[in-house]
């Protein structure tokens, strides 16, 4: 429930994964493998946490929380998909992709 006060880690990478399909089909064993791996490196997020994703240009993907490093991984269609959730033409959140663009010009 995006509602509560804690969001948790399941839920955080089973909507991520969701909104990485919306750029089209992800293979079954494809999607359990980066499920697994999203859940793991998701925490319980509670008011005040701050999630911070890094994209490295050699295909990477760095996620923190609160400034720790939880996830270290060089999968570039997991970082291209997982960033593609607020950065691509597919996000389910146009306004705020139109926000974070115009933040980086």
């Amino acid at each position: 429930d995006w509602s509560s006060d804690v969001c948790s880690s399941d839920l955080i990478a089973q909507r991520s994964l969701q909104e990485m399909e919306r750029a089209g089909p992800i293979a079954k064993e494809v999607s359990a493998r980066w499920l697994m791996l999203l859940t793991s490196w998701f925490p319980d997020v509670a008011p005040g946490d701050r999630l911070t994703g890094v994209y490295g240009g050699d295909g990477s993907l760095r996620l923190f929380h609160n400034a720790r490093e939880r996830a270290h991984a060089r999968d570039a269609e997991l970082a291209q998909r997982f960033f593609g959730i607020w950065l691509s033409p597919w996000t389910s959140q146009p306004q705020l992709r139109e926000r974070l663009f115009s933040v980086s010009r």
